[in-house]
């Protein structure tokens, strides 16, 4: 699924003044005096994405998952969708510009490298939070990664969503078009913002304009959306963990070969995975161990982009790669998250958030009614933060006296800005990107549906809290559409530790952008 156009390099095919080049994933169609190098697919039953290539209809964030590139004999334009779910890059360095969406295509030398940039990149991943080494002897806790086990005490928000202002890349002149960007070249490079999507979910999250969720809609959609991809793609896998999203997204197609992964080390049950997987015939279920001692070697062989942002990708990246060979598209739960909102920050920012709204409740009462909620929620999924393990609890549950001041200073931080810092996070996360990229394969989600994604998000405040603390909606639909319960009793917070993959990953991903591949 690799394309790379360039006005500098010379390759066997020209279209203007453009040399371009495909492989046989990309789609290309003439029309008008123009060519269109393409991937993906609309979610319309009545409109193709070649109907509105030909037609010259194609508009920015369209819903759908695709990217359309358009040449005329000078000029050149970018199209993608709603969600920008698949990563671009470009170069412009003084006459010469070239775009693909896989960065290793580009002409590269040593030369291109931004020794700086590169160094305050690692080094900046080596000491996020979530990357640090746990101190321990335990085989199984060794690999485990740390972050959100409640241990100290931080409030601010995760901010889990898109970059959308992010552009830079270790190589000079070499940029990726934000999310939610249009780019135009003719003489010169145009990028312009097309959507201010944390906006547009602010305004769905806290306008005035509340409804009650209609679960027949979100499951029409999804239908309609599962079977546009039936149309579109014959060899289908889903990837399936015990989690909420995926298991719901993989009921639409029980058909489908199932791929999943357990750490080895365990590092988390999987009775929950098994109990849904059992469901199932075990030649379309494929089952494999991840071995985190191996992570190194993984990270060498399977990865090929030095601009990733999500390094917890590699397994399913290893899964795809080593084992979905004959696989058109794999199914992949990402959205859900923020769409559904049910993630611990989600649930406690909310609810620190709205107990500071409340002017007229002195600090006391507020830590009381904070108390109370703690309690009422503690054994809801989204409060819940790894399976099988001892923190089964609302993210930082302050049930002491002993911390009213801590408690104190920090409703103050969280709740100054809450509602901006929440739309913040409800903005989807890039993780097909980087999956796309390191895959070579067409990644989808049910949840990237411009239909429902803001209809969510205008939930009435009942509805919204069972949907944040609970996934009530998602339960709902499995039981009244597909009758199973869903059982699985929280979020999976058992991420492994990545801290000793990080140089190695940008060292093998640096080299690999070194090399040519055209």
């Amino acid at each position: 699924m690799n394309f790379f156009i360039s006005n500098h390099k010379k390759l066997s095919n020209k279209f203007g003044k453009w040399f371009y080049y495909t492989d046989d994933l990309c789609k290309v169609i003439r029309h008008n005096g123009k060519i269109s190098i393409y991937q993906g697919y609309l979610i319309d039953k009545e409109k193709t994405l070649e109907d509105l290539i030909v037609s010259e209809r194609l508009e920015h964030n369209l819903n759908g998952n695709f990217f359309v590139v358009t040449l005329s004999e000078n000029r050149l334009q970018v199209f993608v969708d709603y969600f920008a779910q698949h990563k671009l890059l470009y170069r412009h360095d003084g006459d010469r510009f070239e775009i693909t969406n896989k960065i290793f295509l580009f002409p590269l030398s040593a030369g291109d490298i931004d020794h700086k940039k590169m160094h305050q990149r690692i080094s900046k991943s080596l000491d996020h939070n979530y990357l640090k080494v746990s101190q321990t002897e335990n085989p199984v806790e060794k690999y485990k990664n740390r972050r959100g086990t409640g241990q100290g005490h931080n409030f601010s928000v995760g901010l889990s969503g898109q970059n959308e202002t992010r552009s830079d890349t270790i190589f000079n002149h070499v940029k990726i078009l934000p999310p939610y960007h249009s780019l135009e070249f003719e003489n010169k490079v145009i990028v312009e913002r097309t959507i201010d999507l944390k906006e547009q979910i602010h305004e769905s999250l806290f306008g005035t304009h509340k409804d009650k969720i209609d679960q027949d809609y979100i499951y029409n959609c999804m239908l309609e959306h599962s079977e546009i991809v039936k149309r579109n793609y014959k060899n289908i896998a889903s990837s399936v963990s015990e989690g909420i999203d995926s298991v719901l997204q993989d009921s639409f197609f029980p058909e489908v070969k199932k791929i999943t992964y357990s750490f080895d080390p365990p590092a988390t049950t999987t009775k929950y995975k098994e109990d849904y997987l059992c469901k199932f015939n075990a030649d379309i279920v494929e089952w494999k161990h991840f071995k985190v001692s191996n992570q190194v070697a993984i990270a060498e062989q399977y990865t090929n982009d030095p601009e990733t942002d999500y390094f917890d990708t590699l397994p399913t990246a290893w899964q795809v790669n080593k084992y979905c060979k004959d696989t058109d598209v794999v199914l992949y739960g990402q959205l859900g998250d923020s769409i559904f909102l049910h993630q611990p920050w989600y649930l406690y920012t909310h609810l620190m958030g709205t107990l500071y709204d409340n002017k007229n409740t002195s600090m006391k009462e507020k830590f009381t009614l904070y108390q109370e909620q703690v309690k009422k929620y503690a054994d809801c999924y989204s409060a819940r933060e790894t399976l099988g393990g001892p923190e089964f609890h609302l993210y930082y549950n302050y049930f002491s006296m002993e911390d009213f001041k801590t408690f104190e200073k920090n409703i103050e931080l969280v709740g100054r800005d809450w509602k901006n810092n929440f739309s913040q996070a409800c903005v989807p996360s890039t993780y097909t990107r980087d999956l796309i990229h390191s895959c070579d394969k067409q990644m989808v989600s049910l949840y990237a549906d411009k239909r429902f994604f803001h209809a969510i998000h205008k939930a009435d405040t009942v509805d919204m809290l069972s949907n944040i603390s609970d996934a009530k909606l998602q339960k709902d639909i499995l039981k009244n559409k597909f009758h199973y319960d869903f059982i699985t009793p929280g979020k999976d917070g058992a991420w492994f530790n990545m801290h000793e993959m990080i140089k190695p990953w940008y060292k093998n991903t640096i080299g690999h952008c070194m090399k040519d591949h055209l």
